[in-house]
């Protein structure tokens, strides 16, 4: 029978002290290779025909999802894509490679007039925000150099600084309690 993925260990709030969790692990090898076959594109159906063929094992599509969408699960699948397309750089090349077809997208969305006005205003401002001029929160400014800032004292007002700060004696007076309702009866 699978094991249920909600069902795999977590930290305890108990006194033990377990290490962070590692998912090569902790995770089963079956369930690291479904997520694996996932991340590589492969349908739930094809995963689960593939581990009838390999292991006889019964799993259904409903099992598998449970599988890759558990936090454990997406946190093995992002690890393993990064391994996979070969880390962040790589993913960028990869998106960079796609930016034209982008663009060309999105001006067909732009200019279609069939197409709903919010449709086009987004890809409009998708535009401007890729090639458009900067917003203006997004600006650089200049860092300005310090003003120097020049205050001439005379003696009298510099020995204001200089004296001790004056002391206000003063005397606490009790103030009498405004009457309550039940004394006024």
């Amino acid at each position: 029978m699978p094991f249920h993925p909600e069902s795999l260990p977590y930290p305890s709030a108990s006194s033990t002290a377990r290490a962070p969790w590692n998912p090569v692990r902790e995770l089963k090898p079956v369930h690291r290779r479904i997520i694996e076959w996932h991340t590589e594109g492969m349908s739930y159906s094809r995963i689960v025909y593939a581990l009838r063929r390999e292991d006889a094992r019964r799993y259904s599509n409903r099992q598998l999802r449970r599988i890759c969408e558990s936090p454990k699960g997406q946190e093995y699948a992002s690890l393993y894509s990064a391994q996979l397309n070969g880390g962040i750089p790589a993913l960028v090349d990869a998106g960079a490679k796609h930016a034209p077809e982008a663009l060309h997208h999105e001006l067909t969305i732009l200019r279609n007039p069939l197409t709903a006005d919010r449709h086009r205003l987004a890809a409009a401002a998708d535009l401007m925000d890729r090639v458009g001029p900067p917003k203006i929160s997004r600006q650089e400014t200049p860092n300005a150099q310090p003003t120097m800032i020049v205050v001439q004292l005379t003696a009298s007002q510099l020995s204001q600084f200089v004296m001790p700060p004056t002391v206000i004696d003063a005397e606490v007076v009790e103030l009498l309690e405004p009457p309550s309702s039940a004394d006024d009866q």
